[in-house]
């Protein structure tokens, strides 16, 4: 038995141990850790679908340190943009839920305010999903990490509890992704058009600011603030730009900041324009999706986790409008709405991984 301390074993065969090779159908990951365990050949990359749960309360690992293995799950692949993933990825972020009740033992841990009953119910119901849809292959029900919404209105988890969740699609064409360079004003290959950034304030940064920062991922996206309502993000794609080919979702992940221009606790929203050049329909982000503060997650510290939520529009609710989705020539984040509840036209948000997905 090996003894703190002692030099690590290498599992790539060269000591009588592995290469293991499972055949995974998924890997679920509760509330885990990042950086405890080094494998010799660098950082875990999961390369099977893969799904994370974590609470805002976690005590011991609070940081949501897994939130960076999630983004290096399923990468762009930087010298094939088009290629396709091994697998999808989604991912819950839950508010108020802590680090041990996801178990019927552990005792509470930091302040949690949602209850070891409903943080168990929780498990039962996206674990139970993911066997119905990946071991069972009745592939309904993993819409349920397409959009955690479905839960509660079947009635499965409370209206109560906010909910975050992610989802990326193992066939995806990346929009913008702002992982190949910091030029701001082009969009990702092989899409060919320009983005319009003139009136509003768009930063592109890392999303890794440190563990008792706001972000604390493994990617590069934008942040986006705006102080009057009509400011816009506009993407502008030259004619056949745009494959859409057997794609029907424009996805993309967004989520406040914790800026001041955001109102503590206050839901934020946006409107998604779609033009084919002729004519242009719009829909509400809060209709798809509501964008929620960040949580807070050490209680009572104050430092607040910007954790972004997947939005997912089906090409269709453009096309019953007369869209010709197959020649959109312009995506445009309007930011003309008041922050929910208020009169107040300002906010900051972040963006990451616009793209086309099943």
């Amino acid at each position: 038995m090996p003894n703190l301390g002692d030099p690590a074993v290498p599992l790539d065969g060269s000591r009588g141990l592995g290469p293991y090779h499972f055949n995974l159908k998924a890997v679920v990951a509760i509330a885990p850790t990042e950086n405890q365990y080094q494998p010799v050949g660098g950082r875990v990359v999961v390369k099977d679908n893969y799904i994370i749960l974590h609470g805002s309360r976690d005590g011991d690992v609070s940081d949501f340190q897994g939130y960076q293995t999630y983004d290096r799950a399923h990468p762009i692949d930087l010298g094939n943009p088009t290629q396709e993933a091994k697998g999808f990825k989604s991912l819950l972020w839950i508010y108020g839920a802590n680090h041990n009740f996801f178990n019927s033992i552990w005792g509470q841990d930091d302040n949690p305010f949602v209850s070891r009953v409903e943080q168990e119910n929780i498990a039962k119901v996206y674990f139970s999903a993911i066997a119905q849809g990946i071991l069972l292959r009745r592939s309904q029900y993993l819409n349920l990490l397409k959009d955690f919404q479905l839960s509660q209105q079947r009635g499965w988890i409370p209206n109560p509890i906010r909910l975050v969740n992610q989802y990326q699609d193992y066939q995806r064409l990346f929009i913008a992704h702002y992982e190949e360079d910091s030029v701001l004003t082009t969009p990702s290959p092989p899409v060919v058009g320009s983005i319009d950034l003139s009136n509003i304030t768009v930063q592109e940064l890392s999303f890794n600011q440190g563990a008792n920062k706001n972000l604390y991922q493994q990617t590069r996206g934008l942040k986006v603030d705006w102080d009057a309502s009509g400011r816009r993000y506009m993407i502008n794609i030259n004619p056949g730009g745009l494959a859409i080919g057997k794609f029907h979702v424009l996805a993309l992940r967004t989520g406040q900041s914790n800026d001041a221009k955001n109102l503590v606790d206050q839901l934020q929203n946006f409107t998604l324009m779609v033009s084919d050049g002729i004519r242009s329909h719009s829909v509400k982000a809060d209709s798809i999706a509501p964008l929620l503060y960040p949580a807070d997650i050490n209680f009572p510290s104050g430092i607040r986790r910007s954790v972004m939520q997947t939005l997912r529009i089906p090409l269709r609710l453009f096309a019953e409008q007369g869209i010709d989705v197959r020649n959109i020539r312009q995506i445009i984040f309007l930011f003309d709405e008041p922050i929910v509840g208020t009169t107040t036209y300002r906010g900051s948000l972040y963006f990451d991984e616009i793209q086309l997905s099943h």
